[in-house]
């Protein structure tokens, strides 16, 4: 979480930005295709600070620090993943939520996963009493 809380002038600054989805206090929301583009010209040779300029961001809004790390998270993210994991939403909170086609492969999946539950319960009940035998 950024330290750097942005006013009401310097969020409705931000999000007169093209380049800006959306902004908040603490955050700032970056259009997937700024990120492609802020990566390539890195790779040209252009600084962090020369690229968000060029795009129209003030760095005394932003912070220099937090442009330099921006583009480092985005640069490592288009290493690991490449262009379409900058282009795609990268948080996830928890795991991915269960798809079921119908009703019955959910029933089917509660009743395996209900077997599941009741054989370890089974297990750590019977290695308990295996520990209290000793």
């Amino acid at each position: 979480m950024s330290k750097r809380i942005h006013s009401a002038e310097q969020i409705a600054q931000l999000q007169a930005n093209p380049h800006v989805l959306r902004c908040s206090e603490r955050y700032i929301w970056y259009d997937p295709a700024f990120k492609v583009r802020a990566v390539q010209r890195h790779k040209e040779g252009y600084g962090s600070g020369e690229i968000f300029e060029e795009a129209g961001f003030d760095l005394a809004v932003i912070g220099r620090k937090k442009v330099k790390e921006c583009l480092s998270r985005w640069r490592r993210t288009e290493r690991e993943r490449g262009e379409v994991g900058l282009r795609e939403k990268l948080r996830r909170r928890g795991r991915p939520k269960k798809q079921w086609k119908t009703e019955e492969e959910r029933i089917a999946w509660l009743e395996t996963e209900n077997a599941y539950l009741k054989a370890e319960n089974a297990f750590l009940a019977q290695l308990r009493a295996n520990k209290r035998a000793e």
